[in-house]
């Protein structure tokens, strides 16, 4: 990401991969990188997305709240 993007663009892409994980039943035990929710060609893919981890396939969305906050959840 360009260098004006990438502390939000970490936290949007951390906030997704946490919401899969959880949804998931295991959390940080797993490694976040082995989940994908969404960065392509230099850019944070819009959402809905699905990501799949721990057998499943997971729809993530992102929360409505105001800037500067970050939410998502997931969900089967």
């Amino acid at each position: 990401l360009p260098a004006h993007q990438r502390a939000l663009g970490f936290v949007t892409l951390w906030t997704r991969k946490e919401a899969v994980l959880k949804a998931a039943g295991c959390g940080l035990m797993r490694d976040p990188a082995e989940v994908e929710v969404g960065v392509a060609n230099g850019r944070i893919a819009p959402l809905p997305r699905s990501a799949s981890v721990g057998g499943g396939t997971w729809a993530v969305h992102r929360l409505a709240i105001d800037a500067p906050f970050v939410g998502a959840v997931a969900g089967e």
